[in-house]
Order: C-alpha cells, then structure tokens, then sequence
C-alpha cells in the first residue's frame, strides 16, 4: 500500500501503463484530466471510497452532464480503483466493481427508424451539400456500422468481390468484416467516384488525405432536415439491426453483421424477432374461432 494521492496514481502509474496496452488511453486520459483529476487530485488514493464516487456523479449532474456521460467517468475510476487493487497500492479486500453503483439506462431508450423516417432520412442525405457527409451517414445505415469504422477505412480494406470492407480493429478488440448489401455497395461506389487520385480513406476530410475529424455539425443539420430531433448517430446501427431483423435475419445473423463478440450484446434486439416470428406464424394455416363450433 502507498499514501500518495490520486493524482500521483493516475499521472505517475495509470496513464503510462494503459498508453502501453490500451486502445482506450486517449479517452482515459481526457475523462482524467478534464473531470477525475479536478475532483480527485488531493484525495489519499487509500481514502477514495464509495461516499466519494456518490459525491461526484451528484456534482457531475448539477454541471449538466448526461447520465451516461457520467456512467463512463464513474466506470474508468472504479477500473483504476480496481488496478491499483490488482496492484497492491491499496486494501486488497476491496472489490470497487460493487461500489458507487452507475445509473439505470432508461429502458425506454429504444429508438429506431421507421420506414417513413428512413426514407426521409435517404433523400436529406442524397440532397446534403457536404457529399461525403451524405454518404457516410448512408452508409451507417445500410451497413450498421460503427461511425469509427467507416471513418478509419481505407481504400485498400474495401473488396468488392467480396462485398466487405475490412476493420483490422474493432471496438472488441479483433479484426472484423463490414457486410455489404447490394444498395451499401451502390454507396461505396459514389463515394469512390468522388475520390482524388491521392486519398486513402474512403470518407475524407475535404480536400485532404486523412479521416474527417467532426462531424456533428453536418449531422445535426442532416437530422435536423430529415425531422428527426431525437435521434442518435448511432441510432443508425439500431435501425440496421431492426430492419434485418424485420426482413427475416435471425439474432446470430445480426450478431455477426454488427459484429458483436457477445451474443448479450444483440440480444437487445430480441423483441424485435420475437414480433418477426409473430408475423411467419401468421401464414401457417389459419385456424378461425368459427372452425371451432363445426
């Protein structure tokens, strides 16, 4: 055990070690610096306790941040709590996985598009002035891919024999394939039309040979057009999924066109076969309430 601070801990021990092993480290040291540091430098790394984290998530939502906004802080301290645990620098006995539990996602956050929605979606996109803007976000949705996988992809890691494009690292941590439909095809080809003779990525910053680094003010132009004010970029991945589903693809179908590693993860979309499945059974051979009194 040490009784240096927590400042000490996550500048001196943490940081160096996830920079070395973690894809995340970009993100934790942001969380870090910007909301754990200001509320944690002076405290006793062995005197951070429950009543602590309590503290901070009520200060985090008097500053106006989002619930699960606070989720990720809270969830980064406890797992440094847990390293310095694993570590020795602080009482062994104590699991911080239990500690200062997180928020309750609102069940009711379930939001996909309709096929109205989508469709006014589709014709804001093909009309949007920022081309590659339009693509991107057309491509989100007929391929439920993650917006940093199609920001990162590269020329090179699309086969069109294949219909794929290729992501050498996925948020699971292994490579993975983006599954093209005939019409996520038709989006690529757009795309490359557009292409300069020098750029590598597929969806580039205007004019230069790197990935576009914001994109939220195109999209909440484009959402704003379409008329869909409560709707999430990656509501697009959710609205994927639901039309597959809806078009008679089964939940490890699903499971692999996310690509999700854990199947609990696309279980969220079992209601959604559950009506599916609803809706075969309507073909069977009808049997009426009138048949029953023959």
């Amino acid at each position: 055990m040490i009784s240096g601070t927590f400042k000490e801990f996550a500048l001196e021990i943490y940081l160096p070690y996830v920079h070395a092993r973690k894809r995340s480290a970009g993100t934790d040291l942001s969380l870090i610096r910007n909301h754990l540091l200001p509320f944690f430098k002076l405290t006793l790394l062995e005197d951070v306790c429950a009543l602590d984290i309590i503290k901070f998530q009520t200060l985090k939502l008097d500053e106006k941040y989002k619930k699960s906004s606070i989720n990720r802080m809270t969830v980064l301290l406890k797992f440094m709590m847990n390293c310095a645990r694993r570590w020795r620098l602080v009482n062994l006995d104590r699991d911080w996985s239990n500690e200062a539990p997180e928020f309750r996602n609102d069940p009711n956050r379930e939001r996909f598009l309709s096929e109205d929605e989508a469709c006014r979606l589709i014709r804001v996109c093909i009309e949007y002035e920022n081309q590659i803007a339009g693509l991107l976000v057309l491509l989100l949705l007929f391929s439920g891919a993650r917006k940093s996988e199609l920001l990162n992809a590269k020329w090179s890691d699309y086969d069109p024999n294949s219909s794929t494009i290729n992501v050498p690292l996925s948020k699971s941590g292994f490579s993975r394939r983006i599954y093209l439909s005939a019409e996520a095809k038709q989006i690529v080809a757009a795309a490359e039309k557009n292409r300069s003779s020098n750029q590598d990525f597929m969806f580039p910053h205007l004019g230069q040979n790197r990935p576009i680094r914001s994109f939220g003010r195109d999209w909440i132009a484009i959402r704003q057009a379409a008329k869909l004010l409560d709707f999430r970029l990656h509501d697009l991945r959710h609205s994927f999924a639901s039309f597959a589903i809806k078009g008679g693809a089964s939940i490890y179908e699903v499971q692999k066109l996310l690509g999700h590693a854990d199947t609990k993860t696309t279980m969220r979309y079992a209601h959604l076969a559950d009506k599916h499945l609803t809706q075969v059974a309507s073909i069977l051979p009808h049997l009426t309430v009138s048949m029953l009194d023959e």
